[in-house]
């Protein structure tokens, strides 16, 4: 006897479906608790866990119809279906999306590349493949395509240095700036342990006075006189602020404080210090007694450098400073190179560069420098010096 019209065999059944047991209405599929409904073109929506057949009767009259329920879906499990699927529902998104990605087949690889970027909070994604040939015979050596990889992306580092912009890579990159300042000075990672005997300095450099700010700790700029500018506000303020306070830092008259050469100071700042570390290789070939342009052949200064902002929204610059011989850590400074030596250069060379401003006619030309101290500091400790700027 034909079917019935409407209905299908057990033929029509969907045997690629997912095992999962599929609830009625897609709606509520526990893994898509929102995804719009679908109609398949199956007798039933358990798919293979419950089928439906129809025979016909022997008597004439309409078929029999039987279904089965296979023992790997109980009622019990249908239930505990749908109070899973009604606990995602009430999930906020985020936690809906990692219990996606944790059952993803690629979840492996997926954790492999966060763990290897650690943790960056703004991965640069990469896509492409590449293929690297033996010159001589063609034959391929290695392949590798982003399109095996989780969304088709491969994920580096941002390395970026600034921790509000990614906290993980900034810490990152002050662990490395530590360990190689370290090694350059004790030795290690590829340096001679025979550097820690080499003439070296600890250098500050800081911006020079724009005007008179607030300061920390004790009496903030304390005066007997309680003279006034021409702007008609206190030169001194006399109280004590903590480390916390806003104000410090904070210019005592904001239209005596120079603004215009605060900016234009930063923004050679760079330049600055490129005449500086000149300025040092000069002064050590002129104490020498050789040639500027052949200070290469018998030694080299090696830097290391760190800027720091300071309260007033100035920077200071932290260096250390190491000579050398011509090639480098592996060879022994000349016998002139000594730290007194060294010391000397940097201070005169500290105290000599300078560069001036172009024309503006607003500000006219100005002559940038480093920052003067009236008590430049010096201590040793195992030929380790510091000199501050005089």
């Amino acid at each position: 006897m034909p079917q019935l019209q409407g209905r299908r065999g057990p033929y029509h059944l969907d045997r690629t479906a997912s095992a999962l047991p599929r609830l009625p209405g897609h709606r509520n599929h526990p893994l898509n608790p929102n995804a719009p409904t679908r109609h398949h073109p199956r007798s039933d929506p358990h798919d293979r866990l419950r089928a439906t057949n129809h025979y016909p009767c022997r008597l004439g009259g309409p078929p029999r119809k039987a279904t089965t329920i296979t023992p790997d879906f109980t009622p019990a499990d249908r239930r505990a279906a749908l109070d899973r699927a009604a606990r995602l529902r009430h999930l906020p998104d985020t936690d809906r999306d990692a219990i996606r990605i944790a059952q993803d087949p690629q979840f492996a690889r997926w954790l492999g590349q966060i763990t290897a970027t650690g943790g960056c909070a703004h991965p640069v994604h990469l896509s492409g493949s590449t293929t690297t040939h033996d010159t001589a015979t063609g034959e391929i050596l290695r392949h590798y395509d982003t399109r095996t990889e989780p969304g088709e992306r491969l994920l580096i580092r941002c390395r970026n240095r600034r921790s509000t912009v990614c906290a993980p890579c900034s810490r990152l990159h002050a662990g490395d700036t530590y360990h190689l300042v370290r090694a350059g000075l004790l030795g290690g990672k590829n340096v001679p342990a025979t550097v820690r005997d080499r003439p070296r300095l600890f250098i500050t450099l800081t911006a020079p006075s724009f005007g008179p700010v607030h300061r920390d700790g004790d009496r903030c700029r304390p005066r007997r006189d309680r003279g006034r500018c021409e702007h008609g506000r206190p030169l001194g303020c006399g109280a004590v602020h903590g480390a916390t306070d806003p104000i410090v830092g904070q210019p005592l008259c904001t239209d005596c404080y120079d603004y215009p050469a605060h900016i234009l100071w930063h923004a050679h700042a760079g330049k600055l210090w490129d005449r500086f570390v000149i300025g040092v290789r000069r002064q050590l070939a002129t104490a020498a007694s050789l040639v500027q342009s052949r200070f290469a052949d018998h030694a080299r200064l090696s830097f290391a450098r760190v800027a720091e902002y300071q309260k007033r929204a100035a920077v200071h610059v932290h260096a250390v400073v190491r000579l050398d011989g011509p090639n480098g850590p592996s060879d022994e400074p000349p016998p002139w190179g000594t730290t007194d030596r060294l010391t000397d250069a940097v201070r005169a060379s500290a105290r000599r560069v300078q560069v001036r401003t172009p024309y503006s006619p607003a500000v006219g030309e100005l002559d940038l420098r480093w920052g003067l101290r009236s008590t430049p500091g010096l201590y040793g400790l195992t030929g380790l010096a510091r000199t501050t700027t005089p």
